[in-house]
């Protein structure tokens, strides 16, 4: 990571100046690193100190491509280890990024299959918008951002870096030794951002064997955490959100499940059944859909019992 840093830090010094320059594209000097970026330029509001902030996508030897945010001089952003970035291309599909704090100066996010359509449409459009979420007490910080050179910048990455295995991506972003803790960061995160506190009621963690393995698996209702801003925020007409999390037997817990639905309730050995909006099934929203899975530890498996 030190010699991406090194590296960024030469490309910001080539590519900054007064205004917006175009996409710029290459291979990071004394590196193995292919980058496409660009660098908005803004100045903080009432103090005449200028900072400058660089969105790029990346990747270094066999790392695969990630997006990076890379400032200079904004020291209050050094601060902050995680926060959310739009990138938003005219009237087009928004890539939205969870950025976390790689260095002192660079937080990173993976390139997820969603980003695909928006990474096209980014090719195609001729200004975008930037948008940083940073704090709940905070403005997003937005800067406007040319497309200029996008094509050809972008391109040239992806033909470097190629795209991720997306499939082995899945299941490593869906996995975690504490679920419960990553469940909490994101529900108490969009609090915030609705600038209020969350109460966890009873019902928020349900602790079952899913697939009979004899190992406990771990559903969590996010309807039982009221934001005392938005109660309402996870549930709807729809149900609720939920999240199924299935226990490996290495110890990992793997998330099979992030939807709205209105109960799981175990079936035949090693499956479940899960109640959804009429919609799912095509059918009126008054009417129940119940879909049938078997549990498997990295999925579930659909079921047709028709």
């Amino acid at each position: 990571m030190q010699r991406l840093i090194v590296f960024l830090g030469a490309l910001f010094a080539m590519i900054a100046g007064p205004a917006q320059a175009d996409w710029v594209s290459g291979k990071g000097q004394g590196i193995e690193g292919y980058y496409a970026t660009e660098c908005p330029m803004n100045h903080h509001k009432g103090t005449g100190d200028p900072f400058s902030v660089c969105f790029s996508l990346s990747c270094e030897g066999e790392d695969e491509l990630v997006a990076n945010i890379y400032v200079e001089k904004w020291d209050a952003l050094s601060q902050l280890d995680r926060f959310e970035v739009l990138m938003i291309p005219d009237g087009g599909r928004v890539g939205q990024f969870d950025m976390t704090l790689r260095d002192e100066r660079v937080w990173s996010a993976p390139f997820e299959f969603r980003h695909v359509d928006w990474l096209e449409d980014m090719k195609r459009g001729s200004a975008a918008t930037l948008s940083m979420m940073l704090a709940p007490d905070q403005e997003d910080r937005k800067f406007p951002v040319t497309l200029r050179g996008s094509t050809k910048a972008l391109t040239y990455v992806v033909k470097q870096c190629g795209l991720p295995d997306f499939a082995a991506q899945s299941v490593r972003l869906r996995t975690f030794d504490d679920p419960e803790a990553a469940v909490r960061d994101e529900i108490e995160r969009d609090c915030h951002r609705q600038r209020g506190t969350v109460t966890y009621q009873e019902g928020f963690r349900t602790d079952r064997d899913l697939n009979d393995d004899g190992l406990m698996d771990v559903e969590f209702n996010y309807g039982a955490a009221v934001c005392d801003t938005a109660p309402s925020y996870y549930c709807g007409s729809a149900g609720c959100t939920g999240a199924l999390f299935v226990s490996h037997p290495d110890g990992r817990k793997i998330r099979v499940l992030r939807t709205n639905y209105f109960e799981v309730t175990k079936g035949e050995p090693g499956a479940i059944q899960i109640s959804y909006h009429g919609s799912a099934c095509g059918k009126a929203g008054v009417e129940t859909c119940f879909k049938h899975y078997q549990v498997d530890y990295f999925d579930l498996m659909p079921i047709d019992l028709d």
